[in-house]
């Protein structure tokens, strides 16, 4: 028995080391920039309340140039451009800028 939960705690630990090792390295490649990873275009930081009080410490952005949306980290030096755009609405071709 005591074999069986040794085994269970070390390879469930390392699980456990596996998911916070990746997590934390697509985090360190998420562009903290203020520009689109695919067109390098200005973004704009969309209003996501339930994302940004889980992860308070990345945005919401959406590049209205390529349409591009996604999670991008805060950068210090970057401007504030809040927009009301919502998926549903992108994915149904309706954009308000």
């Amino acid at each position: 028995m005591a074999e069986i939960a040794l085994f269970v705690l070390v390879f469930g630990g390392l699980f456990v080391l596996r998911f916070v090792l990746v997590t934390f390295v697509f985090f360190c490649i998420l562009p903290s920039a203020d520009n689109c990873p695919n067109c390098d275009g200005h973004t704009l930081w969309v209003q996501a309340p339930v994302r940004n009080r889980l992860f308070p410490w990345l945005r919401t952005s959406w590049c209205p140039a390529c349409g591009w949306e996604g999670v991008l980290r805060h950068d210090r030096g970057a401007r504030r451009d809040v927009t009301a755009h919502s998926s549903i609405e992108h994915q149904a071709g309706r954009r308000s800028w």
